[in-house]
């Protein structure tokens, strides 16, 4: 008999109040690295500890996540992302508060590590509620709001601590209490859908790992961790960490301004998240992306040489516009990436890697913030940041290029072993132009060979149809030749966009060539892979939807020269680009 969370507060009903308590959960977990944050040097001296030891008490949170998130994640893929979410919430809440009582260093330590694995929970599965809930350019921005609502929290923390801090500088770690009312909320959670069977931790990490390999995703998936480690020590090891020890010591900055200062970071990744889904569209993910990093290694530096308090702020402020940008495209990648069998396994080891960065992050920002000055770890961090930022583009597209080239190798031993099983196939040197192989059947004469189905169609000069939100079709058979009994094209859908369910008044064949997404047919959804086919028969309700990291590129072949378009919702029917009429 299995253990089911009761209902006495209902169920939400609404996406709205699903996101609500996802980013509501999540929000707690920031909060066990905020409400510290501007009290540290403060619990250094009332502890009787360096500057350097205080470090720990933000590490002791994350090591948890170290040991425990993938284990966290394996458990919410196979008991469900409710059970785990509200036994991790209210072991975050308990062990937080119990901060306020902890008068000794080790003491403090030890309840902050037991609050550590129930934040590794509600921050990490919080993100794969909403991955479960929202599809395509709707996971997007609710990505974008989650990523708000979580820095807002975060925000206003450190300002509150600091405030209450001011009356003993333990009271602050009351503020969990809030964790109480919360779980009260998050058990309205929709209960969690049929568990499917899932095999044991390690063969579920190998057959995720697989997944991505045949997706061609595991090379950039482990890229964004490298660059999660980054991003979120410059955070948590400058901006949560380095940062109130810098404002005291160089400039004399009370406590409570100290919290305003740390809250700088917060407010730029509130701007920055805030308009990341207009952001992408305009300018792509890799102009962005490199944004991201430059603006992180000037914040640094900025802060790095302050000549005031305020000139720090302004520097967080810049840094924290680059982490805004930054979050939501990791977030979203790490749901989307090992689809929705993986997906809590996928981003749990992304939670690893943010659990890393914070924990090695605080005691190294502050022992060597004690040794050789705060400026320098500031100096420090923009010199890496401007290194990412200068090799991840030219790095990323020197390993695309070899494994374009290995796939290139696969595809001509397998052409060539083709053509040795072909009847007939002409002698060496005859009947072949460049990557592509002319084969007459027996019987075919010359002047057959020379009929109009020969040509050649050139992809770059192909005319290019736009069919809104930033989806192109490049027909490739427009108009078809005389006798030809279908047409066929590419089609390029940007992260987050999709066409409406429809259908079509012939056969349609479509292959994944390039990206991820799904398709839904007749109701139930597929994940697709690179080169996994659809075959759907005319009349049938179908959709393509990219809810990848980058763009998904799909060959589409009609058995009919004249194509029309029936969207399922409305009953219209248009030509085969035409978009449905307004309202």
């Amino acid at each position: 008999m299995s253990w089911a969370p009761t209902r006495p507060f209902g169920t939400a009903a609404g996406s709205n109040e699903r996101l609500g308590i996802a980013i509501a959960v999540g929000a707690m977990g920031t909060l066990g690295f905020a409400v510290t944050s501007p009290i540290l040097p403060d619990l250094a001296e009332e502890l009787g500890v360096s500057r350097g030891s205080i470090g720990l008490v933000q590490a002791a949170v994350s090591l948890p996540g170290i040991l425990f998130s993938a284990a966290i994640g394996y458990l919410a893929d196979r008991l469900g992302r409710r059970r785990v979410i509200l036994v991790a919430l209210l072991l975050f809440t308990l062990c937080g508060m119990a901060g306020f009582g902890a008068r000794t260093y080790w003491s403090l330590i030890a309840v902050r590590f037991c609050q550590g694995i129930g934040t590794s929970g509600i921050l990490g599965v919080g993100i794969v509620l909403i991955g479960d809930s929202f599809t395509g350019s709707a996971r997007t921005r609710a990505m974008g709001v989650n990523v708000t609502g979580l820095t807002l929290v975060s925000m206003t923390g450190p300002v509150l601590s600091g405030q209450l801090a001011g009356g003993g500088v333990f009271r602050p770690f009351l503020i969990f209490a809030v964790g109480v009312p919360l779980a009260a909320w998050a058990s309205r959670m929709p209960p969690d859908p049929p568990s499917q069977p899932v095999a044991p931790p390690i063969r579920h990490l190998a057959a995720g790992i697989r997944g991505m390999r045949a997706a061609g995703t595991l090379r950039d998936f482990a890229g964004l961790l490298v660059a999660t480690l980054a991003a979120v020590f410059v955070l948590h090891g400058l901006g949560l960490t380095v940062t109130p020890l810098y404002a005291d010591e160089v400039f004399g900055t009370p406590v409570q301004t100290r919290g305003l200062v740390v809250a700088a970071f917060q407010a730029g990744t509130v701007v920055a998240a805030l308009g990341v889904g207009s952001l992408l569209a305009r300018f792509g993910t890799t102009r962005l992306l490199n944004s991201v990093f430059w603006l992180m290694a000037v914040g640094a530096a900025v802060a790095g040489l302050a000549p005031t308090v305020w000139a720090v702020a302004a520097g967080l402020l810049l840094a924290g516009v680059g982490f805004g940008l930054f979050t939501p495209q990791a977030q979203s990648y790490a749901v989307a990436v090992g689809g929705e069998r993986h997906r809590g396994l996928t981003v749990l080891l992304w939670v690893t890697v943010v659990r890393t960065a914070q924990f090695v992050g605080p005691p190294i920002g502050s022992v060597v913030a004690d040794r050789t000055g705060p400026r320098s770890v500031f100096l420090v961090a923009a010199a890496g940041m401007a290194v990412l930022a200068s090799t991840w583009h030219p790095v990323r597209r020197a390993l695309v290029a070899r494994a374009d080239r290995a796939k290139l190798r696969s595809f001509g031993r397998s052409m060539r072993l083709s053509e040795r099983n072909l009847p007939g196939t002409p002698p060496p040197g005859t009947g072949r132009v460049e990557g592509c192989i002319i084969y007459n059947p027996p019987g075919q004469s010359s002047e057959q060979e020379r009929s109009p189905m020969a040509s050649l169609i050139e992809f770059a000069r192909a005319p290019v149809v736009e069919r809104g939100d930033g989806i192109e079709t490049v027909p490739l058979t427009d108009p078809p030749l005389p006798g030809q009994p279908f047409v066929m094209g590419i089609t390029t859908f940007p992260p987050g966009t999709g066409l409406a369910m429809h259908s079509h008044n012939t056969v349609e064949q479509v292959t994944l060539l390039e990206g991820s997404g799904f398709v839904e047919l007749d109701g139930t959804t597929h994940r697709l892979t690179p080169y996994d086919t659809t075959q759907v028969p005319a009349g049938g309700p179908h959709r393509f939807v990219n809810d990848g990291p980058g763009p998904m590129r799909i060959l589409w072949v009609y058995g009919s020269t004249e194509v029309t378009r029936t969207f399922t919702e409305t009953g219209e029917t248009v030509s085969q680009y035409a978009r449905p009429s307004p309202g």
